[in-house]
């Protein structure tokens, strides 16, 4: 179909149609509408998103009524192009194929050359304005690019940290396990922080070397063992910033399919992201940026619902300072705990936004192994999207085999695609990979629910359990434990896990526990612990 209508979003908010003529809408909140409909995919939006940015402040029958009116007026605006705006009970949209979006630094677009996005919008609702305020960032000096009806992608990565590498052209004694691992070391890091890969023989390097680490991997061969020395050295003063020693009952040229050898990467891996803050002094923005960014995951992974509501705002900070994909993806994990921890009222609106996040962060690192695993969970857990939860998994398998997320994603989509024997062997190879990790009580949980979809009772209570135990705030292990406790008509321990769940679950009932599928108790669901309503009757 041919386009007929032109929504330019670079400067001041206009809809112009075929012939020219103005079809911009006067009311600021209307126009919110036309705006947050032409950023999104496929042009469509859950209704209870859109009222969750433009009148956040009201009950939800007066914020229904209020985007009732806005599409009332938008349709009379549109005049004989009404028929482009679609909505039903749960979303709007407006039709792809006949509507053409003109983002910032599009040679079509009809405002001055270099006005920011929305420049024109006042819409005083602080939801609103933390969107718009994201949206700037990411269209922040893009470049004029070609008359296209793709956006354009959101800006790389700022360079904070180089991670160095020896030059893989250049002749070494070393053998390949160290090339590997180092690379390994560094990739890992990359996806997950503020940083870029060099090498030594990199023309730019002597412009970053505050912020540059040496990462080393040294290997000494002793009959059938292989002793290994991981290092991340500051360039400019040679300081230690972390290091890690390890054995290995195998010859060097078996090291890499060795799983403890994985586990050691994995594990210096972290050691190194929680370390480079340490490369700036305390009052520097780039120690800022990174102590927000590692205390919002840690507060995602506290499972304290005050905390991790608290953890977008810092990852949002973190984001709008460095534009890195990588944070999106956190931003997406956010969003879906809140989902799964019960910790939001608008669960449409947060499934809408990990589904934004995620979107944006594989656009900008298509070849991310972490970015594609974590999409890989959002997608089953919210969308129920086996088919694009296992490509995710798959494409994230053959970007790296030493991310324990990687493992996570495959445990995840082959659970819900009837493959319990795999599921249960991915998730425990992720397990065992994070076992040291600060959110080692994630990973238990994961291999619990793999578990119990193989029918591993026993294991499935030792890891909930143990999950449960390292984090008090965490509900899902507490859930799988009542169900499974209740199911075998173990009514003390049912019972504490239940009294457990009220206490940090406001509105727990068990009745909601059992019967409504909107619950996130999918997989005991599935596993048919619930079945039996009346052994759940525990006064």
């Amino acid at each position: 179909m041919t386009d007929v209508l032109k929504i330019d979003l670079s400067g001041c908010l206009t809809l112009v149609d075929q012939q020219g003529t103005s079809r911009t809408p006067r009311g600021q909140k209307t126009c919110g509408v036309v705006a947050l409909l032409a950023t999104a995919p496929k042009l469509k939006r859950a209704r209870r998103w859109i009222q969750s940015k433009l009148w956040s402040d009201r009950g939800y029958d007066q914020a229904n009524a209020s985007l009732r009116q806005s599409l009332a007026e938008l349709r009379k605006t549109l005049g004989p192009m009404a028929t482009l705006l679609h909505a039903d009970r749960k979303e709007v949209w407006l039709d792809p194929e006949a509507v053409r979006i003109v983002f910032p630094g599009d040679p079509d677009a009809s405002n001055a050359a270099g006005e920011e996005f929305l420049s024109g919008i006042d819409i005083r609702d602080e939801a609103f304005e933390d969107w718009l305020r994201e949206m700037r960032s990411s269209f922040a000096d893009v470049p004029v690019q070609p008359s296209t009806h793709v956006r354009p992608q959101m800006p790389r990565t700022e360079q904070i940290v180089r991670l160095l590498l020896p030059d893989p052209a250049a002749p070494s004694e070393a053998p390949f396990v160290t090339r590997v691992a180092a690379q390994e070391i560094a990739k890992y890091v990359c996806e997950r922080t503020l940083a870029k890969i060099g090498t030594e023989q990199d023309s730019t390097l002597a412009d970053s070397r505050e912020s540059t680490l040496d990462i080393r991997c040294d290997v000494n061969c002793f009959g059938d063992s292989t002793q290994v020395h991981f290092q991340a050295v500051r360039l400019s003063d040679s300081y230690p910033v972390c290091s890690r020693f390890g054995e290995f009952e195998c010859p060097p040229n078996a090291l890499l399919a060795a799983e403890a050898f994985r586990r050691a990467i994995s594990e210096f891996s972290e050691q190194v992201i929680f370390k480079i803050s340490d490369l700036y002094a305390p009052e520097t923005s780039e120690h800022k940026v990174f102590t927000e960014l590692r205390a919002g995951i840690t507060d995602i992974f506290s499972y304290d619902i005050s905390r991790l509501n608290m953890a977008e705002a810092k990852l949002l900070r973190a984001y709008e300072r460095t534009g890195n994909p990588s944070i999106l993806i956190w931003l997406a994990w956010q969003k879906t705990t809140q989902v799964i921890e019960e910790a939001t009222d608008d669960k449409e609106a947060a499934t809408e936004m990990a589904r934004f996040y995620c979107a944006k962060a594989l656009e900008a690192e298509p070849h991310s192994a972490f970015a594609n695993a974590m999409s890989s969970l959002v997608h089953m857990i919210h969308f129920d999207d086996v088919e694009a939860s296992f490509l995710l998994a798959e494409q994230a398998s053959g970007l790296s085999k030493f991310d324990p997320y990687v493992q996570a994603a495959l445990a995840t989509a082959n659970m819900f695609a009837g493959r319990p024997k795999e599921a249960a062997k991915s998730s425990l190879i992720g397990t065992r990979l994070s076992r040291f990790t600060g959110n080692a009580h994630w990973w238990d949980l994961s291999h619990s629910l793999a578990c119990l979809s193989n029918g591993d009772l026993t294991q499935t209570e030792k890891y909930a359990l143990r999950a449960s135990r390292a984090a008090p705030d965490f509900r899902a292990p507490k859930r799988v434990l009542l169900a499974l406790y209740a199911s075998q008509d173990k009514v003390a321990e049912a019972i504490e896990q239940m009294q457990a769940l009220k206490k940090i679950e406001p509105t727990f009932e068990i009745g909601k526990f059992i019967s409504d599928p909107e619950y996130p108790n999918t997989t005991v669901r599935k596993a048919g612990l619930l079945r039996n309503k009346d052994k759940f009757d525990l006064g």
